[in-house]
């Protein structure tokens, strides 16, 4: 378990980079992963069914995962990726006499558990950005050491954004100076 195993593991953080119907998982939620196994390849992609714990309320929710976006160092699926894997929902849809203009066409786009499934990335490193409205006891944070001459205030903030999630240790890396 952990940032330095690269596949995933039973307790590992993840961050969700997508809302999600099926569950109710948004953008920046961060989970843990409680249980998986290797579902299936379709559409060009590989699915793991997981059960994974948002942290913020403790609930569980059991879904598909794309596990490309996990080990591909991208946060969604690329567009011919995503026009794929709608062309193989099309086409199951088609095989049941449903067309793209029907309302249970629709509905089952809602419902789809290939559609649908969670699209995350290991959340063991956040972005400023993803890490608002966190706190976590120890923060390590990487600042690069050209910020102190840059003259755009919102990078200043973003500074304060990212040295006020510690709520007991904050290691700033690589030998940063803060005045």
């Amino acid at each position: 378990m952990g940032i330095n195993n690269p596949e995933l593991s039973i307790g590992d953080l993840l961050l969700i980079t997508q809302n999600n119907y099926i569950s109710g998982l948004m953008n920046g939620d961060l989970v843990t992963v409680e249980s998986f196994f290797f579902k299936e390849k379709r559409a060009g992609l590989t699915f793991l069914n997981v059960t994974v714990k948002e942290l913020f309320t403790q609930k569980s929710y059991s879904q598909l995962l794309i596990a490309d976006i996990l080990y591909n160092n991208q946060t969604n699926l690329s567009q011919i990726q995503q026009k794929e894997l709608f062309v193989d929902f099309y086409l199951r849809m088609k095989k049941r006499n449903l067309k793209q203009d029907d309302k249970e066409f629709k509905a089952m786009m809602m419902k789809d558990p290939y559609l649908n499934a969670l699209r995350s990335v290991f959340g063991y490193a956040l972005t400023c950005h993803k890490a608002q409205g966190g706190e976590w006891e120890t923060v390590f944070l990487d600042i690069p050491r050209s910020v102190p001459v840059v003259e755009k205030p919102y990078v200043y903030q973003w500074v304060y954004t990212a040295m006020t999630r510690a709520k007991k240790e904050l290691y700033i890396v690589d030998d940063f100076w803060v005045m």
